[in-house]
């Protein structure tokens, strides 16, 4: 009998693998499908007006502020979230300023969570407006928003631009999209790194909720 479970156990632990790495089944028929196509490809579609603009060589800001969307109550946003504001250059109006969000371009229906662990998807740099994200997270899910404003040269804020303009142009750049260890932090980290305003990767942690603290330690940011 134990021989009998050991073998149905080890069974049932080589069917979850299998089915893990497989991933789930892709839908490219249902009406959920075709809706959710149709807003991924708005999404992108402003996303690239967006990247344009960051693109452009006349694109100006006055400084940079790092951004800390406080957690929320969704499994998925339990840890937090961190952005970068590109301040000024929204011109008279702040709300209009572009921020910058690393996510995952989940071109999957639905989300394969295999290859979202472990970098099976690009990254996508996700540029919105201090507009869009107030609605999306203060008003449509009740959580708080805090901006540190960066200490920096002009020259490290050019160099930081330049590294995320060829993020942009090729998105392999910074490696795949993982939930685990290349996420919004560890690829915000990693672009500070690059602007060689932060020393190297490897010195600071993978949730947001905990990292402001830790740059300010580096004295990038004030943060009490």
């Amino acid at each position: 009998m134990k021989k009998l479970l050991k073998i149905t156990l080890f069974g049932a632990l080589i069917l979850l693998v299998g089915l893990m790495l497989k991933g789930p089944t892709q839908d490219r028929t249902s009406d959920a499908y075709f809706s959710w196509k149709s807003q991924h490809e708005h999404e992108l579609a402003i996303n690239r007006l967006h990247q344009e603009a960051i693109l452009n060589p006349n694109f100006h800001f006055d400084h940079l502020e790092l951004v800390e969307v406080a957690p929320g109550k969704r499994y998925f946003s339990l840890w937090g979230h961190m952005m970068l504001r590109f301040a000024g250059s929204g011109g008279a109006d702040p709300d209009q300023d572009l921020v910058l969000s690393f996510l995952a371009d989940f071109n999957d229906f639905p989300v394969d969570d295999w290859k979202a662990s472990t970098g099976g998807y690009v990254v996508m740099p996700k540029i919105g407006t201090v507009a869009q994200y107030k609605t999306e997270y203060i008003q449509g899910e009740g959580r708080t928003i805090f901006f540190h404003p960066i200490h920096a040269t002009k020259e490290k804020e050019q160099l930081l631009l330049t590294t995320l303009r060829n993020w942009i142009k090729d998105p392999t750049l910074p490696g795949g999209y993982s939930f685990f260890y290349n996420n919004c932090v560890s690829l915000m980290t990693k672009l500070l790194v690059e602007a060689k305003l932060l020393p190297r990767m490897g010195l600071y942690g993978y949730w947001p909720k905990y990292v402001p603290r830790q740059y300010s330690q580096e004295g990038l940011i004030d943060y009490e």
